[in-house]
């Protein structure tokens, strides 16, 4: 994504996903849209010093939540090209694991940066 470092980058994706929401561009777009745009929001910032258990399970999974996203995104292409009715049927599961994936990847990667960087000032 270009332009998401500049100081209200992230501001402007979130407000243009909004404007993507709205407009009919779909529901995933724009939820990727959001999810980038909040995470832009926090480059340049300076990391929380003192990780807590949460922060320190979140950074053991990177950067599996990513690659379950990832396949799950490409993978439904060729599901769907030859077991469409079984894609339609478990679509409520692709919905779940899209709207929880995304999310917990930002968050792991935040929360390994977290950790190695103590690890390096410390």
């Amino acid at each position: 994504m270009f332009f998401i470092q500049r100081k209200h980058g992230g501001v402007v994706l979130i407000l243009l996903s909004v404007a993507l929401l709205l407009s009919g561009g779909g529901l995933f777009p724009p939820l990727i849209g959001i999810v980038g745009g909040v995470a832009g929001t926090q480059i340049n910032k300076p990391l929380v010093r003192k990780p807590g258990t949460i922060t320190r399970w979140a950074a053991k999974l990177w950067p599996w939540p990513l690659i379950i996203l990832v396949a799950w995104l490409l993978g439904q292409f060729l599901i769907g090209y030859f077991f469409n009715d079984f894609l339609k049927s478990i679509m409520g599961f692709g919905l779940l694991l899209i709207v929880s994936m995304l999310p917990l990847s930002v968050y792991a990667a935040y929360a390994f940066d977290v950790i190695h960087t103590d690890l390096q000032a410390g």
